[in-house]
Formats: structure tokens, sequence, C-alpha cells
């Protein structure tokens, strides 16, 4: 016949903590109180997280088990001066069986969804990011909208704009400057078409002037794009007053590997007198960090910009006398839509005293 107070093995954590509770029974009542209400705590007051909802549930279970070894032994002493060891040898191998199959269901659990955070870190950085950082029904409402469904970000955005005046025609150059990289989604590769828009009215026609890019994590020269030779016009309204263009064949983004793109685009502006101010816009079809913004003007123009994001990201207006260059610090981000407007106008001619 077994004695139960030397198991037959000591192979595995629960047949331990058995040992120890039967030896040390009321150290073991305490311990498992505190193992039961560090569990409770933890899951309290800490933020819900897979991996302390997984360490408060363990340490629930932990305490359960030494708590019901405490109480097992009492009911083992009684039992004992009856006769029926019997019982207890069969009472005590159901109960560790039972903690045994309790805590390979929650590992289980643990496993299942640290894949599914896995997956959805793999499918959609931003959105694996919010579910723990905001409440669950306006995560929902945002993933619903769509906007934070980005594999796409740019980095280290320049909006260099040169304006050139010739009597009542504006030219404004504007120049493109980025890092392209694939952040987030399942496959290995995105295409990535690089598209524009060039439209023709009387009052201001947008020209492409160049493009290029060049691959950052190898030693290559930038590969010009030709807007006749690379790119092609989209859908039915080719010709039309706006035309859409992307690249014939679009370029091969690989996971974390980032591409510096470059475009210039021109735009002339008719009929441009001190009674006609110029206004126009640009924002960001992708979520893109850390932008720069200048503006190089002649004599005679100023310009006003006011920004479609937070008019406190928009500061440090500096005026380079040298270069005749209005530069803004640095814009830390902007999400898809964000932009800015600005206005550019003739000044009065200064009188000479």
């Amino acid at each position: 016949m077994t004695n139960l107070t030397e198991p037959a093995s000591n192979n595995g954590i629960f047949q331990k903590i058995r040992k120890w509770a039967i030896e040390h029974p009321y150290h073991s009542m305490g311990f498992g109180f505190f193992l039961i209400a560090l569990g409770v705590l933890t899951d309290i007051f800490i933020i819900h997280h897979i991996l302390t909802s997984a360490f408060s549930h363990f340490l629930i279970i932990a305490g359960e088990a030494v708590f019901v070894m405490f109480f097992l032994h009492m009911y083992v002493e009684e039992l004992n001066a009856k006769g029926q060891q019997d019982i207890i040898t069969s009472l005590v191998t159901s109960l560790s069986e039972d903690m045994k199959g309790e805590v390979g269901s929650l590992m289980s659990d643990f496993r299942t969804e640290g894949n599914q955070t896995a997956r959805r870190l793999k499918k959609n950085l931003f959105s694996a990011i919010l579910q723990d950082k905001m409440p669950r029904k306006f995560v929902k409402r945002i993933l619903k909208a769509g906007f934070f469904n980005s594999s796409i970000l740019r980095e280290n955005l320049q909006v260099k704009y040169k304006l050139k005046l010739d009597k009542d025609e504006l030219e404004i150059i504007n120049e493109l400057v980025f890092t392209v990289v694939y952040v987030s989604g399942q496959e290995e590769t995105l295409k990535y078409d690089m598209p524009f828009t060039l439209s023709d009215t009387p009052e201001v026609s947008y020209e492409f002037s160049r493009a290029s890019f060049q691959p950052m994590w190898v030693d290559e020269k930038p590969i010009h794009l030709d807007k006749n030779t690379h790119f092609k016009k989209n859908g039915e309204n080719a010709g039309q007053m706006n035309d859409e263009f992307s690249l014939v064949d679009p370029i091969i983004l690989e996971k974390n590997k980032p591409i510096k793109v470059q475009q210039r685009f021109i735009a002339r502006h008719r009929n441009f007198t001190f009674n006609n101010a110029m206004q126009d816009i640009f924002y960001v079809n992708h979520h893109t960090l850390n932008i720069k913004i200048s503006f190089k003007l002649p004599d005679g123009l100023a310009v006003d910009v006011f920004p479609t994001f937070p008019k406190s990201l928009l500061k440090g207006r500096v005026i380079d006398p040298f270069s005749d260059t209005i530069k803004y610090k640095k814009i830390p981000f902007l999400a898809p839509g964000q932009g800015f407007l600005f206005s550019i106008k003739k000044e009065a001619p200064k009188e000479i005293v």
C-alpha cells in the first residue's frame, strides 16, 4: 500500500507542490492565499494584455493547488485514522490529473491567443497596436473606417516649392523626396505604383517633370522614370480635366526594406494679379513620418500656410535671407488626408524713401 507522504513519483511541478504542502500545511495555506490574491490583483489593476492575463490565471491556479493540498492533507489524516488509504490514493491521483488538465488548457489558450496576435501584427501593424490602447468599441469603428488600414509607411518627406514669377504667370516647381517602406501585411512583397494626378484648366495646369526611385539597402544608382515610357493613364477619364497616372511596372517593395523616391511637378497659374491670390492644397495619401516644408520665393511674393492637422504642429517658421526660403520645423506625423492649404499673393512694391 502506498504511503501518501512519500509519492511514488516526484516528477512534475504539481507532485513537488503536493509534497511540500503535505509536509508544511500551515505555510502552504498562507502561500496559497498569497498566490490567489496576487493573481486577482494582477487581473484587476494591471492593463489587460494576453501576457498579464495568462500570468494572473497561472497565479490563481497555482494558489488553488497549494491551498487545496492543505485541506486535502487534513482530510488524508482523518481517513488515515479510519484506514481508508485506497480512497485517498484515488482522490489524490484524480486531483493531480485535474490540475494538470486545467493548466494544459490554459497554456493551449495562451498559444492560440499568441498565434492570433502574431497574425494581427502581420496583417496590420496599426490595428494590432490599437487593440490594447483604446476601448474596443472605438477600435472597431476606427478599423471599420479604414483609417489605420495601411501597409505602406512614408518617412522623411521633404515638400519643396520653388516659385517663379513672369508678369502675370506664376510657375511653381514642386519637388517631393521621401522614403517608402512596406511595414505591415500578410504577403512578403507589395506593389507600389507611384500614383499621381495631372490637370489642365484655363486657370492652371499641372505637369509631370521627372521621377526616380532608389533602393536604400543596396548600392545602386537611382532609376529614372519617364512619363511617356514608364507611366500609364488610368480609368475612363484619360484626356479629361483630371488624368490619373500610375507605373506600368509597379515597384516591388519587400518587407522593411526602404526605397527612396523623388518626384517633381510643375504648376503654371495664369492671370496671377494683385487681385487674384493663388490657393493650392497638399495632402498625404499614406501614413507619413517627419515632414519638412519649404518655400523659395522671389521678391514681391508672400505665402500663408493653413494646416488641416493641429496647428500646434506647424511651428518654427524660419526665413533664410540668403536663399529667400521659408522653412518650417519638422512635422512629426500626418495621417492620410491630412496636409495643408497654401496661399500665394503679390505684395505691393516697397516705397523707396
